[in-house]
């Protein structure tokens, strides 16, 4: 795994442990922020996402448990109820921190709080593996480093043998950017693999409106999307033909068209972006409401005058980013308030008296980290 950051924390080797290190805490509540990906311009070979503040995502709870069998996880509950099977899918992600770490005398319970509905595509699992990580790191006294954290979570999901490598790609660029926070661009090769943190201003701040229209879509676009999963699986087994990861990205118009890289090719100097607010005119927003609109094959009645309304309002850009959530972006907390307001206003008056309800979360820069420990 590749990665273009400067700082040695980012950077250094996977560290060989040869002793078991002790845990500092008995307990870990770690948070992870929720991640909307395709954000900026891409091409076949790189996207961008980025991470949302707030109390849209995932929590986790770590403790030691002695009823647990040693240097192994176990799921004690899930939203408070103790689940009935295995999931192999968060226990992964724990177990292989343990293992690098060289865990063998004492075993955990993780606790497990989904903040995100299941409704909203913005990636609940990476955000829960990403929260895991960060917390069972943290029990020990913090000693893998970044990119480390991300080796176990790649290492992770390969032990549930996904037949398709693109998704491995989609997720593990959602799960990079869950930790890393802010802005990120994913380049959509597996091997290697190079993702880059891009600084984005720190005078500069930046709001994503979240619209939740009140109505049921049937055939959702991630139900569709694990559909075509499953045929590409069998697909890729009787042909070991490699599908483009973009089939699993969800809608390819970016959020924000006037979204722009700065490549520095300096030694030492991290890769930048800004968003230019006069990319797109009034003449382009019909051009680019159209594409959008195009993409999502909504159902939602009255859609496409909520985004209209929203680019009028002067939105830097908006799209659904889930079966029916429509996010809007802007860099004033205030507008983006209002925005939030026109564009539920317009569910009622042109979405046949459809309600819906509005937030305003801010760009996350931080990523998934520590939010208490004992």
């Amino acid at each position: 795994m590749t990665f273009r950051r400067n700082p040695s924390y980012y950077d250094r080797p996977l560290t060989a442990f040869k002793i078991e290190p002790e845990p500092i805490f008995s307990y870990v509540k770690s948070f992870a922020p929720a991640t909307i990906a395709n954000v900026g311009p891409g091409s076949n070979q790189n996207q961008v996402n980025c991470a949302i503040d707030g109390s849209i995502g995932n929590y986790v709870s770590v403790r030691i448990d002695p009823e647990v069998t040693p240097g192994t996880p176990a799921i004690s509950d899930i939203n408070g109820v103790i689940p009935k099977g295995y999931y192999p899918e968060i226990s992964s992600a724990a177990l292989q921190v343990m293992t690098k770490l060289g865990i063998k005398t004492v075993g955990l319970s993780l606790s497990i709080e989904k903040g995100l509905p299941p409704s909203w595509s913005i990636e609940s699992k990476a955000a829960t593996d990403a929260a895991v990580l960060v917390a069972v790191n943290e029990l020990f006294g913090r000693k893998l480093s970044v990119s480390e954290l991300i080796q176990a979570g790649v290492d992770g999901l390969s032990l549930l043998e996904w037949e398709d490598p693109d998704y491995q790609v989609f997720f593990i660029g959602n799960l990079m950017t869950v930790i890393m926070g802010s802005f990120v661009m994913i380049h959509r090769h597996l091997s290697p693999l190079e993702i880059n943190p891009l600084e984005f201003p720190a005078e500069k701040e930046l709001f994503f409106i979240f619209v939740n229209p009140e109505i049921d879509i049937e055939n959702s676009c991630r139900q569709e999307m694990g559909a075509s999963i499953k045929e590409t699986q069998k697909d890729y087994a009787k042909t070991k033909t490699k599908p483009h990861s973009s089939e699993y990205c969800g809608q390819n118009a970016p959020l924000i068209p006037g979204f722009e890289v700065i490549r520095e090719t300096a030694e030492g100097k991290a890769m930048r972006c800004r968003i230019i607010k006069n990319r797109v005119s009034d003449d382009d927003d019909d051009d680019y409401l159209e594409k959008v609109m195009e993409e999502s094959k909504s159902k939602i009645p009255g859609l496409a005058k909520v985004m209209k309304v929203a680019l009028e309002e002067g939105a830097f850009g908006c799209k659904l980013v889930g079966p029916k959530v429509i996010v809007a972006v802007i860099d004033d907390m205030e507008k983006g308030k209002e925005i939030g307001y026109r564009m539920v206003e317009a569910f009622l008056n042109h979405g046949g008296g459809l309600k819906a309800s509005a937030m305003v979360h801010k760009l996350d820069r931080v990523g998934a980290r520590v939010i208490s420990r004992e």
